[in-house]
């Protein structure tokens, strides 16, 4: 990735900037505002009389457009989330503080390339190997670049896994005779290689079970193979050994008593107050209430994010909505703002129901994070809670005077102004749908 040429043309904008922007402005506008790094604390407050910085509108969205693209690069990645943050806000202070000193040319493109140096690590080449589970094998397979193959006592040695020891015996134990794919793979953070190789394993083993179903005797209860929780790890330089083990998550079991009661009773209520309304509504409710369970059950990220914008879909648009996540955005927000008084971040869903459409139209795959369906699955549960409160308030029985009672020229009008708080393409997008309304 070229990030020089990127770095190059954010920090000359920067340079360019006069003062620091100290003036009171709204949070909801989108600012971002960090305390400076101790080193360079005592010139900015003898030049700028504050200890902080503060970065809104072009500069912001620069930070974050550097940030994202440092953060994909793989040559990155032993640094966590945070670490990176903090070594781009120091580069940003360093040179927006010590402008005089980047005026140079030289030195400016030096601090850009050795700070690129610093956070841009080797990476190791690793041969990352698991174990399938429900699959036999007479013979080696390659596919799709990896090999599928049975492992032997002489593979052991080959790679100096001594079975008497402790490690070694718990690894032959594993995987000797049994079926195992290989997948080779880079990286300068050894858990997040085993990730991708875990993925990539899974995903050639879709293409073993999508081909093999093609057999007219194989059966579809004979490709339920899988990959198993341990992984073997060589790296390829050094020739050292590892192994990694990644639970699959179990039931836990729950005994329902004390304080649980209380949630169990909120549920009957919301029913109790759902059954009296008409037969679609009720049925909306309960297809929400569905998949958001289904959510629950399911392991799969993106798969999770999938079923909890069908259940935000069954709540809060219908077939005659068009732009459904715009919809989906502002209704929840209204929803939410109606009886909590706040205003949730709509481009969240925005985001969500975007990585749900790119999966569902086969354009990615694995882009959900656990982080995402945490979020998610909270503002669908919070969304399904007070849309119930609403029917109660508002004491409708039916879906469109349901919608009708909520998107009220009032209501309309109030989230309107809010988004306008915000610039790009999503609130726009909002804005002009529900200016669109806002004339009917």
């Amino acid at each position: 990735m070229n990030h020089l040429r990127e770095l190059k043309k954010y920090f000359k904008g920067i340079l360019l900037v006069k003062k620091n922007k100290t003036q009171e402005l709204s949070p909801l506008a989108g600012i971002m505002i960090r305390e400076i790094p101790q080193e360079f604390r005592d010139k900015a407050i003898e030049h700028y009389k504050a200890s902080f910085l503060t970065l809104d509108g072009k500069e912001l969205n620069g930070f974050k457009s550097i940030l994202k693209k440092l953060r994909k690069d793989i040559a990155t990645e032993y640094l966590k989330d945070k670490e990176l943050e903090k070594k781009v806000w120091f580069l940003f202070c360093d040179i927006f503080i010590n402008k005089d000193k980047y005026d140079c040319k030289e030195v400016f493109e030096k601090r850009l390339k050795d700070f690129l140096t610093e956070i841009c690590k080797p990476l190791k080449s690793y041969e990352i190997s698991f174990c399938i589970i429900h699959l036999q094998l007479n013979s080696p397979i390659s596919i799709w670049g990896t090999e599928i193959k049975k492992l032997l006592e002489d593979d052991f040695k080959n790679i100096k896994i001594n079975p008497k020891d402790l490690m070694g015996a718990k690894v032959v134990s594993e995987f000797k005779g049994k079926a195992v794919i290989q997948i080779p793979m880079s990286g300068n953070n050894e858990n997040l290689a085993i990730e991708r190789a875990r993925e990539r394993a899974e995903l050639v083993l879709k293409a073993v079970q999508t081909y093999l179903s093609d057999h007219m005797s194989i059966r579809d209860e004979n490709l339920l193979f899988k990959i198993s929780e341990f992984a073997l790890i060589r790296d390829i330089q050094t020739q050292k050994w590892s192994w990694n083990w990644k639970a699959k998550r179990k039931p836990y079991g729950l005994k329902i008593g004390g304080t649980d009661r209380d949630f169990i009773d909120k549920a009957e209520s919301h029913y109790k107050i759902a059954k009296q309304c008409d037969k679609k509504l009720l049925s909306i409710y309960e297809r929400a209430v569905y998949w958001t369970a289904r959510s629950i059950e399911e392991e799969d990220l993106d798969t999770k994010i999938i079923y909890l914008c069908i259940a935000l879909e069954a709540l809060l648009a219908s077939k005659d909505d068009k732009r459904k996540g715009e919809v989906i955005a502002y209704r929840m927000v209204l929803i939410n703002h109606l009886i909590d008084g706040n205003f949730p971040d709509p481009f969240k869903i925005m985001w969500f129901y975007e990585i749900r459409s790119k999966v569902v139209h086969g354009a990615t795959l694995f882009g959900a994070t656990n982080s995402d369906c945490l979020t998610l699955q909270y503002m669908v549960r919070k969304t399904l809670f007070n849309f119930v409160a609403l029917t109660e308030k508002y004491k409708v029985k039916m879906y469109k005077k349901f919608i009708k009672a909520v998107e009220t020229p009032e209501n309309l009008n109030l989230i309107c102004n809010h988004f306008k708080l915000f610039k790009g393409k999503w609130p726009d997008s909002i804005i002009e749908i529900l200016e669109e309304k806002l004339k009917k």
